[in-house]
């Protein structure tokens, strides 16, 4: 019942739709939807503990999991990527 922005190509493949999901509608349409809250992903890489908050092309170290959670995001909410894809995003400011 909301529209929800799916912040990164990553957290629309991790959440699993497909391209032939998308419906283009008209922009009266879509204005008289209400907007939920933004669709992110959270990534890591084989071996390593660290864990970043992608938004677009930026991907923002999560210092406190702990923190994280109470933000609402979990377990379910990380992607596993390559190292080499991880470092190929944009460093952004650091969550929390």
């Amino acid at each position: 019942g909301a529209k929800r922005l799916i912040s990164a190509e990553e957290a629309f493949l991790h959440r699993g739709y497909r391209w032939s999901q998308i419906r283009v509608i008209d922009d009266e349409t879509l204005r008289d939807i209400p907007a939920g809250p933004p669709i992110h992903v959270i990534l890591t890489c084989p071996g390593s503990a660290d864990r970043y908050l992608l938004e677009g092309d930026r991907k923002r170290f999560i210092t406190d999991w702990e923190a994280a959670q109470a933000l609402g995001y979990t377990e379910a909410d990380i992607r596993t990527v390559s190292c080499s894809r991880l470092r190929s995003f944009l460093d952004g400011p650091q969550v929390p």
